[in-house]
């Protein structure tokens, strides 16, 4: 396995299966009680099995003491950006930083991947995604979806499009809600546009095992999950009457009142199906362009989230970035 031996650093390479047993030891004691995908030595080594994942780790002594990974999602052809970690006693010294551009690069360098996107949960892991190459840019936050340490946070949604991706981007029609937003991020991600018709599909998202399925609808999570969160990934219904699709969406939620946080994503021409959750205490928390594919076209997405945790949700550091973001967002479909 290839890595680099830096004198300050230590040795940065690419973790293989073998590191898994380390690599829970690193995650165990940051990451107690929270919805995590690294809980479990087993995650860990499902993650590290698949050869499309990539995690970067920096190792002293023999020991691992640093990683970041990008991860590889096969329903759109993305990647995430995330799982950064430091032990405590290596922070401070730019490890971050060095591994989070390494992963990224080691992606881009294979030309994989069409879009990347990441959470970050601090302010310093956003800055550091802000300067990396491709630049990572705000596109809104996942409204306390997460945990951490048993407390709910509110992470950032951060968007960078490869310069290797080669797809037919198909924006929706300018007149759509508010374009001004959304045309600032192609220029920032160096997008360009075709006109075109939008799939018909209402609510769009990763299809896996996991998923359950109840009244029509496709769904991850549920109330007994570590964050207490529901995200609807399909509708297998063939209505698409936006009236008919919002009553149906109150029934589940309904039958779902233990859960405390509900994630829906659409197709952004979607608007009156749009505005209708906004009348059901949805917000429009973040905007993706060029996040669903079909063949070799992309087309822009609008997620929305529903919470009724009573906690207030940590916001940690990033707080202008959030609220200006959040400001530009509930402007694209607002009826005024």
């Amino acid at each position: 396995m290839q890595h680099t031996q830096l004198q300050t650093t230590g040795i940065v390479r690419r973790a293989g299966l073998q590191d898994a047993p380390q690599l829970a030891e690193l995650f165990r004691p940051v990451y107690p009680n929270s919805s995590h995908p690294f809980q479990r030595l087993s995650d860990i080594e499902d993650f590290l099995s698949d050869l499309r994942n990539f995690e970067v780790v920096v190792e002293r002594e023999q020991k691992i003491v640093a990683g970041a990974a990008m991860t590889y999602c096969a329903w759109n052809d993305s990647y995430e950006l995330g799982r950064a970690i430091t032990h405590p006693d290596h922070q401070g010294h730019g490890l971050a930083a060095l591994l989070v551009q390494e992963a990224v690069r080691q992606v881009c360098a294979r030309d994989l991947g069409s879009v990347f996107f990441g959470f970050p949960r601090v302010r310093r892991i956003a800055d550091i995604c802000f300067s990396l190459q491709p630049q990572f840019v705000p596109v809104g936050h996942d409204g306390g979806r997460n945990v951490a340490n048993g407390k709910r946070e509110v992470h950032l949604i951060i968007y960078a499009i490869p310069r290797h991706a080669g797809f037919v981007h198909v924006a929706p029609d300018s007149a759509v809600g508010n374009s001004s937003f959304r045309e600032r991020l192609y220029r920032t991600m160096g997008l360009t546009t075709v006109s075109g018709a939008y799939p018909d599909a209402p609510f769009i998202g990763a299809l896996h095992s996991k998923c359950r399925r109840h009244a029509g609808f496709v769904y991850d999570g549920g109330p007994s999950s570590a964050n207490n969160a529901i995200e609807i990934t399909g509708y297998d219904e063939s209505a698409t009457d936006p009236a008919a699709l919002c009553q149906a969406l109150q029934s589940f939620i309904a039958e779902f009142r233990d859960a405390r946080h509900f994630t829906v994503t659409l197709l952004a021409d979607k608007v009156e199906l749009i505005q209708r959750l906004l009348d059901l205490g949805f917000v429009v928390a973040a905007y993706l362009p060029a996040w669903y594919a079909e063949r070799e076209h992309r087309f822009d997405c609008v997620q929305l989230t529903r919470a009724s945790y009573t906690e207030a949700a940590t916001v940690q550091g990033f707080d202008n970035t959030l609220t200006a973001v959040s400001a530009e967002l509930d402007r694209i479909y607002s009826r005024a």
